[in-house]
């Protein structure tokens, strides 16, 4: 008997250490974007004001307040030693206190040091240069990031973002839209703001898990699988598999394993990816010509090209979109180096998993130009219109780590030569079809 209750007294201890820990939204205090150092246009941080705010709804997890007090010309450090001594004195606030150019209320303090997190964003640096033709914009963002209990730093995310246009308002939104992609990652990525749930329910390789769109999940989100257990009284958690989400329901989630074993009460912990696929391949294959060329008789050639391939894999499932561009090394031998030859893609892939395998079909449209480094044809914009395509690829991948696979490709493409009687270079600019094999290296970020 004695025996019997020492075990079920152990068992009452050790569950809360085994028990699911589920997120729950969490208040945070978000003040209006500050400038310190560049002038603005009020249009500029207009913008990137909503687009910082509109991070942070969409990400789910938490209840944004926001205040009303901006920091232009004050540091966020300064404005926290400010805030933190009036804490720590516990004097009694007047309606408004101001600090430097900053006026701060009651409302604006109790919401402050009552929020679970505060967010300051600051404008760093800004700037519009021009190159010849060309404007290029740089926007480089602080987001100061505190505990609301003491103010203590949980981190400082630091983001530039930049981009050229003709047109110089082109150039600046453009920048600035590209702050959201790159804040979300950050937040995602902070321990203390990542999702963590458990299974509820598994039928075969899918599972069921607490948790929707009601904080933020999307398609194609990522967890891992996680085991935990008492080693000489500690708690120890080992990732044992990888989950990634296929259908988002308002309250729950279901999600495919991909490798590992899941069963009911396991632990699962959002794993922060920005929702890119980076990949390097190579291909090799023979270059057939439709029409028979004078210059180039034997009318084959091989194919061989090096690319660089980007698939979205965040907010999607198995059909994904994706670019690519790639350098042609027989266009480099038949034409020499006047030209730098470049094919570009566009197109869309249906994944299937089979565990830590995957099977790929996909198809895509493509372009081929030459870039006129040399200025050999006087045109304003230094490009050649060559050829215009499709190709279609099948890809067999294996997955080695939760982060990165190898893969095989077979396929063919057919491209449409723009310029089929064009000399001395007929043998390039003809129309050609290939098949072809190649391989990849895959890395998920």
């Amino acid at each position: 008997m004695k025996k019997l209750l020492s075990s079920v007294l152990l068992l009452a201890l050790l569950l809360p250490a085994f028990a699911q820990e589920v997120s729950k939204k969490q208040d945070l205090t978000l003040l209006p974007l500050s400038i310190y150092g560049p002038n603005l246009d009020k249009r500029v941080v207009s913008s990137v004001d909503s687009r910082i705010k509109e991070v942070f709804v969409n990400l789910g997890r938490f209840n944004v307040l926001g205040l009303t007090t901006r920091l232009d010309k004050m540091d966020a450090s300064e404005f926290i030693s400010n805030i933190r001594d009036m804490k720590q004195s516990n004097m009694t606030l007047p309606d408004a206190v101001k600090f430097g150019d900053v006026i701060f209320t009651e409302k604006d303090y109790n919401a402050l040091v009552g929020s679970f997190i505060v967010v300051i964003p600051q404008i760093t640096n800004f700037s519009v240069e021009r190159q010849e033709k060309e404007y290029t914009a740089l926007v480089e963002t602080s987001f100061t990031i505190l505990r609301g209990s003491d103010l203590s730093a949980i981190k400082v995310a630091n983001i530039s973002t930049t981009s050229t246009d003709k047109s110089e308002a082109t150039a600046v939104s453009d920048a600035v839209g590209g702050i959201p992609a790159q804040l979300t990652f950050e937040i995602r990525s902070i321990p203390e703001f990542q999702l963590k749930t458990g299974v509820l329910e598994v039928n075969g390789m899918d599972v069921v898990m607490e948790l929707g769109r009601d904080m933020g999940i999307v398609l194609g989100d990522e967890y891992v699988l996680q085991a935990k257990s008492t080693v000489a009284g500690f708690q120890k958690v080992d990732e044992t598999g990888l989950v990634i989400i296929k259908d988002v329901q308002e309250k729950f989630s279901i999600g495919q394993v991909i490798y590992g074993s899941a069963v009911m009460g396991d632990p699962l912990q959002e794993l922060p990816r920005m929702g890119v696929d980076i990949e390097g391949y190579a291909q090799y294959g023979l270059r057939n010509l439709l029409k028979k060329s004078f210059d180039y008789p034997d009318e084959e050639s091989y194919l061989l090209v090096a690319g660089l391939k980007g698939t979205l894999t965040r907010g999607v499932f198995n059909t994904r979109p994706y670019f690519a561009i790639e350098v042609p090394f027989e266009s480099l031998r038949i034409i020499g180096l006047l030209f730098i030859p470049v094919n570009a893609w566009v197109g869309m892939d249906y994944i299937t998993y089979l565990g830590r395998l995957n099977l790929t079909l996909g198809g895509a449209v493509g372009y081929s130009g030459l870039y006129d480094w040399t200025d050999t044809f006087k045109i304003e914009n230094k490009i050649v219109h060559t050829h215009v395509g499709a190709k279609l690829e099948a890809t067999l991948g294996l997955l080695l780590g939760r982060d990165m696979k190898i893969q095989g490709t077979a396929g063919a493409r057919a491209m449409l030569g723009i310029f089929e009687t064009f000399s001395p270079y007929a043998d390039f600019f003809g129309s050609y079809y290939s098949a072809y094999v190649g391989g990849s290296f895959v890395y998920k970020y």
